[in-house]
């Protein structure tokens, strides 16, 4: 509590004024400074430090901020932990440029001279190094004078901690950028000295100055003589801080050497010796500058001596985070140099596929489809593909979801037989993977599989037959034997993944049913003793030589190849059925979504968080013109494929949504159902789904199931033909814009508070101004000065909305509709893009069972909990579905409404024409806060 009350002084300034907080704030900073220091309370002067840098406007601006120098003096001179004083000398930066060179030569430079002068400890003098940079520029050359020769006498001075001689060798750099070339002849002295000095850091901070030394050198003798014998004697230096050092500077010293002769003042040589280096962490840095120095090397380095050493250090090299830096730079190079020289290192990279390490393997696929575009097509089916489908063997979840990432790449290059007899069966049976995840990305990449060769759609559905199935799965056992990689490299290795390698996917999904009921109690029982159809994996071995293990695959792979996706409709393990499901919805939905990036070594942020189905489908869920097919951002087009397939499984989606036992499995039916309604006919939605989903919105023992099948339903009903009535209502609203009658404008107002149906969407968006500014002639001028603020379109309505005070005081009936118009509305897409897609993203996520809302810390500040409520769907108490729900779709309460049945008095009743039904009303009340959404 004690560091937010000091967090907040800038707020108490502003409060206070620029002449108070002079008068009475900054001597109250000062004795708290004194005391936190004689407490030694580094906390806090560590707060007050980062708090300062900011206080020159809240002091006066340019002309008082000197006050805050003691302050901070203080700070440095006085405080031994190097943290804290670091803050005080950043806070000292942030305020000096903006003070009088009067003030700076007056008072900032005697500063620095009595810290420098008296003997404090090494972090006061280590931290002014960069106050002496910071000051001269700002100074006269008098000064200028005083200051580089402080500087390089803390850098030259053996009477010095070595930190802080470092640190002033550091500062080198920055003041070799302000003087020039003038600093040359004084600066090569200096480095030739340092450089052989017995302390390490000191020898370790020389490689930035050298870089700038030589970048003042104009003639290649100088460079010669002055430069190169430096960079020799650090690269030959015994310490790893040194070489370290050299590492990461390697490629500006490269620019600069080349720049002055070539190939004869290369430093390649020092590089390769980095990169062999007995330090890994000396290695990775080295390696990650490789690209870069390569880039800046001669062509005849780069082809002759650079990358054979890349190739060979791809074979060689065991540690995991130089390999994973040296195939990211290989991949980085192959756009830079030709064909010729790229297909050696392609292959090498390439050969990490028959390695035994599943790390290994994981760096092909983060960059795979940069890989694949360079090798020959033969190759690709005759070495590449084998190595890929057999990979799916591996124990490690992730190389075989970089399989299921990486083989859609290979589609357009393989012929339609090969296919059908090796692609198809695998494809089939990573549907039955144990990892959700890996699930998930095999119905896309079947649905990809598709897009390419839509003549396999039989097959898909109904399975290859028990013979082609068992030939398959043949297939499948003898490519489990190691392949070559695509051109023996050397260093490729038995296949496998490594003896510690275990399954550490992430628990399958929607393992829980959403509201307890006797269905879901009899689905756990069966479900558990189903546990073990295709979803285990102890049929992942690493072991090649198992014969249970390729037993065990080669029966999946036959089982998945035989059933096709019916199979799946109707398998006992309900995760299997959600996986047919995902893929229905995959292959006929909006769109198929496009694949995160692979990362080899760790998480993607919406890895496991979110599945890129669940980002993309409400994009579909949400659009409100239903007589256009447009695919979702982020997706590419689903396949074309022929409508009969399409009317066999909708029905069975039908049917798990109206009969099976599991909740989720409902669930997932019915949200499928809304997300492929857009392909199905719509006889057959009259005919078919319309009734079934009625049925299950209406006796379905889960609350959940009947709400998203009532989505489904509204859904489908909006893409069906509207009824006579409808029509002759939409006509009947434009014509009452036309007669300007005030009566007629209140029932179209209430008519746009009902905008949540979508087809009165473009009631909101074209009539509701036109009626709010006609209102406000009739009502109190109280009630509605501020919200016909810019009456003159929805957005800027919105914002008078938001920033209303009526939505804080007062009663008004008038001023409840506008906070549900407000929700809506801006979900109808009048708000600014980020605030848009939050809310929607938020609604959807809470839809879908998903209680992770990202909120973000300013929303808090908000003054109107109401709003944030709608459009978050938070609650103060413990989060509840059933509650937000009500909040969101304002059921109950607004369903009087929506029946054309106005509460208000002073209003005509007001009679729509249509019935909106709503699901039923949740056994939840509503919160006190909440009731602004009652009519």
């Amino acid at each position: 509590e004690k560091l937010k009350v000091f967090c907040s002084l800038p707020t108490i300034a502003a409060s206070l004024g620029p002449n108070e907080t002079r008068e009475k704030l900054v001597p109250t900073i000062a004795e708290l400074v004194t005391n936190a220091i004689n407490a030694g309370d580094d906390e806090v002067l560590l707060v007050i430090a980062q708090t300062l840098g900011g206080f020159t406007e809240l002091v006066g601006g340019k002309d008082h901020a000197s006050c805050l120098l003691p302050i901070l003096e203080k700070i440095i001179s006085c405080v031994e932990e190097v943290v804290v004083a670091q803050a005080a000398c950043d806070a000292l930066v942030e305020i000096i440029p903006k003070l009088p060179m009067e003030v700076i030569q007056e008072k900032c430079v005697g500063m620095i001279r009595r810290i420098l002068e008296e003997d404090l400890y090494c972090a006061s003098r280590k931290v002014t190094c960069k106050l002496i940079t910071t000051c001269y520029p700002l100074v006269s050359a008098k000064f200028q004078t005083d200051l580089k020769y402080r500087i390089f006498h803390l850098a030259d001075s053996d009477d010095e901690v070595p930190l802080v001689r470092a640190a002033a060798v550091q500062q080198l750099v920055d003041l070799s950028k302000l003087i020039g070339s003038e600093l040359k002849t004084e600066l090569c002295l200096l480095l030739t000295s340092l450089v052989s000095d017995n302390q390490r850091v000191v020898r370790a901070a020389c490689v930035g100055p050298l870089v700038e030394l030589g970048r003042m050198v104009t003639d290649p003798n100088e460079f010669d003589s002055a430069v190169r014998p430096c960079i020799d004697k650090l690269a030959s230096d015994t310490t790893r801080d040194t070489r370290r050092a050299m590492a990461e500077s390697i490629t500006p010293l490269q620019q600069v050497a080349c720049g002055f002769g070539g190939s004869t003042r290369s430093l390649h040589q020092i590089m390769l010796s980095l990169l062999e280096d007995n330090e890994v962490e000396t290695r990775r840095v080295a390696t990650t500058q490789l690209k870069d120095f390569c880039l800046a090397s001669p062509p005849d380095i780069l082809v002759g001596v650079l990358l054979p050493q890349l190739r060979e250090h791809l074979v060689v090299e065991r540690e995991e985070p130089v390999r994973a830096e040296l195939v990211r730079c290989a991949v980085s190079l192959l756009p830079s140099i030709s064909r010729e020289d790229s297909i050696p290192l392609v292959q090498h990279i390439l050969a990490f596929l028959n390695d035994t390490s599943s790390q290994s393997k994981q760096y092909v696929f983060e960059h795979f489809s940069d890989l694949i575009t360079l090798i020959p097509a033969t190759d690709v089916q005759l070495t590449l593909l084998p190595s890929l489908v057999r990979l799916w063997q591996d124990r490690n979840w992730r190389v075989r979801l970089g399989v299921v990432q990486s083989v859609p790449c290979l589609y357009q290059s393989l012929p339609e037989a090969c296919v059908r007899d090796t692609v198809l069966p695998a494809n089939l049976a990573w549907l039955r993977d144990p990892s959700w995840y890996v699930r998930e990305c095999a119905c896309r990449s079947l649905a990809r599989l598709l897009r390419v060769f839509p003549g396999l759609c039989k097959e898909v559905l109904n399975g290859v037959g028990q013979k082609a199935a068992a030939a398959a799965a043949a297939a499948t056992q003898s490519s489990a034997t190691p392949s070559a990689a695509p051109a023996s490299s050397g260093g490729g290795t038995t296949s496998g993944s490594a003896p510690g390698a275990t399954n550490t996917s992430p628990s399958s999904a929607n393992t829980n049913a959403g509201s307890p009921s006797t269905n879901n109690s009899q689905a756990a029982n069966t479900n558990t003793e189903a546990a073990g159809a295709g979803l285990s994996s102890s049929s992942f071995s690493n072991s090649p030589g198992n014969a249970t293990t390729l037993s065990s695959i080669n029966a999946i792979t036959a089982q998945a190849a035989a059933g096709g996706l019916k199979a799946l409709a109707t398998d006992t393990n309900y995760h299997l059925r959600q996986v047919y499901i995902t893929a229905i919805q995959t292959i006929w939905g909006p769109g198929i979504p496009d694949e995160p990036a692979y990362s080899a070594t760790g998480d993607n942020p919406d890895m496991g968080i979110c599945l890129p189905g669940v980002q993309n489908a409400y994009l579909a869920v949400t659009s409100k013109n239903n007589s256009t097919s447009a695919v979702p951002a982020c997706c590419q087009p689903p396949p074309s494929l022929p409508a009969v397939h399409l009317s066999t499984c909708a029905s069975q989606l039908l049917r798990l949504a109206s009969e099976d036992v599991v909740a989720n499995v409902r669930i997932c039916a019915a949200q499928a159902l809304q997300l492929i309604s857009g392909a199905l006919d719509k006889k057959f939605i009259q005919k078919e789904v319309i009734p079934t989903l009625r049925k299950v919105a209406e006796n379905d023992a889960d609350l959940d199931v009947r709400y998203y099948a009532q989505e489904s339903l509204l859904r489908s009903q909006s893409i069906s033909t509207p009824s006579p009535t409808a029509a002759r209502m939409y006509e009947r609203m434009y014509l009452v814009v036309e007669k300007t009658d005030p009566a007629s404008y209140a029932q179209l107002y209430n008519l746009a508070v009902m905008g949540i149906v979508d087809k009165f969407f473009v009631v909101v968006d074209s009539c509701v101004p036109v009626a709010i500014r006609h209102l406000s002639e009739q009502q109190s001028k109280r009630s509605w000065d501020e919200i016909s603020i810019g009456a003159d379109n929805v957005g800027q309505n919105v914002r008078g909305f938001r920033g209303s005070k009526l939505l804080n005081s007062g009663m008004n009936v008038c001023r409840r509709r506008t906070v549900f118009f407000f929700a809506y509305c801006q979900f109808s897409g009048e708000m600014d893009a980020d605030e848009e897609n939050r809310y929607k993203y938020a609604k959807y996520r809470c839809l879908n069972r998903s209680w992770y809302l990202p909120v973000e810390s300013r929303l808090a500040k908000r003054h109107d909990e109401v709003i944030d409520q709608l459009i978050y769907g938070l609650t103060n108490d413990a989060f509840k579905p059933s509650r937000v729900l009500a909040v969101l779709r304002g059921r109950k309460h607004l369903g009087s409404l929506c029946q054309g049945q106005c509460r208000n008095p002073s209003r005509p009743s007001v009679r729509t024409g249509l019935s909106i039904p709503l699901p039923p009303a949740q056994s939840h009340a509503l919160r006190p806060c909440h009731l602004a959404l009652t009519v």
